[in-house]
């Protein structure tokens, strides 16, 4: 313990209150890198955030879009099919076929 003691003398240590100040000031420069550090990627989160709302935006225009071509489809397809059954009621009347079009009343 002799060589403790003598590295102890030859490295003065300074009092506490001047290690506390150090401790302080090196804490302090810390939290400030650190707080920095923080407020660059909360920037960067508000900005991805925006962005984000900016896409949620255009992808529910995007889905408005999708819906109403699919009614649009889905009009076009029905009318579509109601021509082609007219066109067959009259090529079946113009046959005299009756049979298909399945039963009728008079006054119709």
């Amino acid at each position: 313990s002799s060589s403790a003691d003598d590295s102890r003398k030859r490295t003065k240590i300074p009092p506490v209150s001047v290690l506390a100040e150090q401790l302080r000031q090196e804490s302090s420069e810390s939290m400030a890198r650190k707080l920095a550090v923080l407020n660059v990627k909360v920037a960067k989160l508000k900005k991805v955030e925006e962005e984000n709302v900016t896409l949620k935006g255009k992808i529910a225009q995007l889905e408005a879009q999708v819906t109403e071509l699919y009614n649009r489809m889905e009009r076009s397809r029905k009318l579509e099919a109601k021509r082609k059954e007219r066109v067959q009621a009259q090529q079946n009347q113009r046959r005299g076929d009756t049979s298909a079009r399945g039963p009728r009343r008079a006054d119709v």
